[in-house]
């Protein structure tokens, strides 16, 4: 049943294919047989974007319609490079540089920072360094030098307080 959905689901992506669709697989320019040719159980995620509506990291893109495909594989390196990313962000932080960590919505006190080397790779969507003046603009006189917003695939953050 799985696989039939996510043929149907690629059915639907090309099939209204016109001459402007772009094929995005792995943040790699493709092709519609490419990506007829993955298997369901390879793919991590799938959207399409309208002429016009693509995210700004596509923006070369906007006057083309887009499908972009992440592959599972493609995935966990990503995870791979934001575990790393985080870990060295803790250990600066135990090392005395003022960083605020916003994990799911909801700063992490000082003494709560060890419990995010509790995390594992596959746990973490994404981390990403605010720039001082956004991070200001959010969290006013909280903000650091160096702000760190960590989102995880499950947003729940009630075991940093056990």
């Amino acid at each position: 049943m799985k696989n039939l959905i996510f043929y149907l689901t690629i059915l639907l992506l090309t099939s209204s294919c016109s001459d402007s669709q772009i094929v995005i697989i792995d943040e790699k320019v493709s092709s519609n047989e490419k990506l007829n040719a993955l298997d369901s159980s390879e793919v991590f995620s799938v959207a399409r974007w309208h002429k016009g509506d693509a995210p700004p990291k596509y923006a070369e893109f906007k006057n083309s319609e887009l499908v972009i495909v992440k592959t599972k594989n493609y995935e966990s390196q990503l995870q791979e490079e934001r575990h790393s990313q985080l870990s060295q962000l803790l250990n600066e932080a135990e090392n005395g540089n003022d960083i605020l960590m916003i994990l799911n919505g909801v700063e992490i006190l000082k003494e709560q920072l060890h419990l995010l080397k509790q995390l594992k790779p596959q746990d973490l969507n994404s981390v990403e360094r605010l720039e001082k003046g956004v991070a200001e603009s959010i969290y006013g006189d909280n903000a650091r030098t160096e702000n760190v917003l960590i989102n995880t695939y499950d947003l729940k953050t009630d075991w940093i307080d056990e």
